[in-house]
């Protein structure tokens, strides 16, 4: 339960996140730095969502985010192969 009240942030500790001040996410946000809040408890309490906020920063840096699964697992395989090569081991059979 702790990670997911962690996921979403508030405007103090966001700022603190990206050392900043709160009353600079106004100005990310207008320029596209930041998400928009992700989500409102009243009209003054926004919150932002921590993935959404890593992951816009990520694309604007030009890292990619996007996860295909089939590749990430046939790469683990393929690296799992390739120690056990390394390591002398023969394939397990089939």
């Amino acid at each position: 339960m702790g990670d997911l009240l962690e996921r979403w942030v508030g405007p103090s500790s966001l700022a603190k996140r990206l050392d900043t001040t709160k009353n600079n996410l106004p100005r990310y946000v207008a320029e596209g730095k930041i998400p928009q809040p992700s989500y409102h408890l009243g009209p003054k309490t926004p919150r932002w969502d921590i993935y959404a906020v890593d992951a816009l920063m990520l694309k604007r840096a030009g890292i990619s985010t996007s996860r295909d699964m089939d590749a990430t697992v046939a790469k683990i395989c393929e690296e799992n192969r390739q120690y056990g090569r390394r390591k002398g081991r023969s394939q397990a059979p089939r």
